[in-house]
């Protein structure tokens, strides 16, 4: 189903009635269809680029069913409340959102379709030491997610595969997969894919990646995108003066709750070459703890590539009123709150009341909680060097 805040954002594309009619037959077409489906995918992509082309594929998804709701309809079920912040320039959200939850039902997931409950799991591969099939290796999903359907990509020189998240966070979320069984360790290669993903998407889309903070699939490589921005990325907009910058890139180390160094530069190359440097000195700074979460987009005017880089100990993961680790969503000002019920069962804690008491402190001192302790940021800070 189409509604008027999609047919907008098609429109704002410029698409002619040919391609129109293309995306509205892919967007609505059945899951049965879906040679027909990856072939109009094929279409659109090298008539008006990957971006279009997913967000046809994210709408078929949830006319099928894959998805778990409409994320344009879904208001109601998934309340929101915004604090601006008027110091850093930013607008922090909170989000309670069930089908988050509903993810860890495997017989729900069962019971709507999203998994064929009769599958033969011989066939499943890349189990963990529990037993259970990698749920992002594509010969599983092939095998037991009858409804997906999966793009080939190829970034930062390795083959992956965008595929709709059905516990979705925003419209147009996806999951990008390394098509190899690898484990969701930060290399040089993973801020390259990110930056190649808003690249070929036109800045449309914005790329996260969950390091050891916040990774719920720790086994396979994998980044999230969406079309919908980031709080935090209003704050390079602000006064924050650059600790470098040249020719080629700009890096910012703006005042936030949570160590956030920008980088901004034209040159892909070198954006990307300034990012893992970043990185790599925090991580090999304390090898055992440190970690990141990175958020990659590409203006769609300016073309100007941005890497938002937040510094991670994986000892401080949590922040006081949410249940689990807090990831690059909750890094970039979009907090996301998954209790299902009043009362939630086993003594958890009650993420509804986080979301009905919030306030501006609240929420500050959730990123807050999971910061690192000063004297490593401090040892980071010193250490950088911008002169190679």
């Amino acid at each position: 189903m189409q509604t008027k805040q999609t047919e907008t954002f098609i429109k704002s594309f410029n698409i002619n009635e040919e391609t129109l009619a293309i995306f509205k037959r892919a967007a609505n077409a059945p899951i049965e269809n879906r040679k027909e489906i990856i072939d109009d995918i094929g279409l659109l992509t090298k008539s008006s680029g990957m971006s279009l082309a997913l967000i046809a594929l994210f709408r078929q998804q949830v006319g099928c069913g894959f998805v778990l709701a409409d994320p344009l309809l879904a208001n109601k079920d998934v309340p929101e409340r915004e604090f601006q912040d008027p110091q850093i320039n930013i607008a922090f959200r909170l989000q309670r959102n069930p089908y988050r939850e509903m993810r860890r039902n495997h017989g729900l997931l069962i019971e709507r379709g999203i998994i064929d409950g009769a599958v033969d799991t011989a066939g499943l591969v890349n189990r963990d030491a529990g037993g259970k099939a990698c749920y992002l290796c594509k010969e599983n999903i092939d095998l037991q997610n009858p409804k997906e359907i999966l793009i080939k990509l190829n970034l930062g020189g390795a083959q992956y595969y965008a595929g709709a998240n059905f516990a979705f966070i925003t419209d147009n979320h996806f999951t990008v997969m390394n098509a190899s069984h690898v484990p969701q360790h930060y290399r040089k290669g993973t801020i390259e894919a990110m930056m190649d993903f808003v690249d070929i998407t036109a800045g449309v889309f914005k790329a996260i990646y969950n390091g050891l903070a916040g990774a719920s699939i720790k086994d396979h490589e994998h980044l999230q995108v969406t079309t919908e921005d980031f709080p935090v990325e209003n704050i390079a907009a602000g006064p924050a003066r650059p600790v470098f910058e040249n020719k080629d890139i700009k890096v910012l180390n703006p005042d936030y709750y949570l160590p956030v160094w920008i980088v901004e530069g034209l040159d892909k190359a070198k954006t990307n070459n300034a990012v893992h440097n970043i990185i790599s000195l925090w991580i090999n700074l304390n090898p055992d703890f440190h970690t990141i979460n990175i958020i990659t987009s590409k203006g769609v005017e300016s073309g100007v590539f941005r890497a938002f880089i937040f510094l991670r100990d994986k000892r401080k993961l949590g922040g006081k009123g949410k249940r689990g680790a807090m990831a690059t969503f909750e890094a970039g000002g979009n907090i996301i709150l998954t209790c299902l019920h009043k009362e939630h069962a086993n003594n958890h804690l009650n993420e509804n009341l986080t979301l009905e008491n919030a306030n501006l402190p609240a929420i500050t001192q959730m990123l807050k909680d999971i910061s690192p302790d000063n004297a490593s940021c401090k040892r980071f800070a010193e250490a950088i060097d911008f002169s190679g």
